[in-house]
Parts: C-alpha cells; structure tokens; sequence
C-alpha cells in the first residue's frame, strides 16, 4: 500500500438531490513501489454533516433573547425551540416535539399563514418581517425560509416583543399631540 487521499464533497444525484460523501483512495503498489492499482471507498456522510450544521445553528440560536422557532414547511410540525421560546410557553427543554406550530399560539391560523409564505415558498421574497399580537402581547415577526441541504424546507421565525417599544411610541405621539394643544392653544 502506498499513499492514501480522503476529502469531503458534496455530491448531487439524478434526481437533483444533494448528499455529502467522504470518499477515500488507496493506492497499492508492488514489490518495485509502482502503482499497480486504487482501492475507493466512499461513505455517505450527509447525516454528520446536517447534524454538525444543525448543532452550529442551534449554538447561535440559544443566545438570541428573542424567540426562535423552527418548523417544518409541510406539515408545521416544530423542530427546534430556542430558550426564550420554551420559556414563553412555559415549556420544557423537550416539550416541542411532537407539536406543531398551532400549539404555540391559541390563536394560530394555518390558512393565513399558508397564504402569508407563499411569497417565501415561491422565492419571491426572501423574508418577511410584520408586526402582530402574540398572546395579547405586540411582537415583531420575522420570518425565513430554510431550504437544507437534503432538499427539505422548514421555516425560521424570530418573534421579538415590541411591547416597550409600542408604549414608548405611544408615549411620544401622545406628547406631539399635547404639544401641539399647547401650541393652539397660545
């Protein structure tokens, strides 16, 4: 044996689907050190490699103090919470799976929804980003369209509490306003 190369490349099939391959040549040589043939063995890594991908995410994740979830795009099912999410619904680290994204919202309204990402499912847009309630609390949401290297899609939703910025917003049209008597007034 004589030499040995191993790399890693992602490979895309026929059918247009991607996987990550660890390929690895050896090379044997005879008696007179000459190559007299190669030995490849290639192993499908794909799952390593969405795991590690995964778990960076993740690590990223869980600093934000804004609520992150992630789901799946067909059938909404929840694959990740991050800390502040689990903590708003007073769930445990574990509690997400098996539930879907109707279970974190009581007034969650999957045609509307569907309807709302349809730009991002059709790539017209790359984000959305609009202010709602969530349980009678004023949020920010922004939300992506994840599309992962085995080819499935799941969205990335962001919710930020807008409450102290609403009520500072309020405050200070109540104080325009009030100026603006004054000014009337004399």
């Amino acid at each position: 044996i004589h030499g040995q190369w191993t790399w890693e490349a992602a490979v895309r099939r026929n059918d247009g689907s991607r996987f990550w391959t660890r390929p690895t040549i050896v090379g044997v040589c005879n008696e007179a050190g000459e190559l007299v043939r190669t030995v490849a063995v290639r192993t499908d890594i794909t799952k390593n490699k969405v795991s590690q991908d995964d778990a960076q995410k993740r690590l990223l994740l869980e600093r934000l103090n804004d609520e992150v979830y992630v789901f799946d795009a067909g059938d909404l099912s929840l694959h990740y919470l991050n800390r502040s999410a689990l903590d708003f619904l007073g769930w445990g680290a574990e509690d997400y799976r098996g539930r879907t994204l109707a279970d974190t919202n009581s007034n969650f309204d999957e045609a509307g929804f569907r309807a709302r990402v349809a730009r991002l499912q059709s790539g017209e847009v790359d984000q959305l980003t609009y202010e709602s309630l969530h349980e009678k609390r004023p949020v920010e949401i922004s939300l992506q369209l994840d599309r992962t290297f085995d080819g499935s899609e799941r969205f990335i939703v962001v919710i930020r509490d807008i409450t102290a910025r609403t009520l500072a917003e309020t405050w200070h049209a109540i104080g325009a306003w009030i100026s603006a008597q004054d000014r009337a007034a004399g």
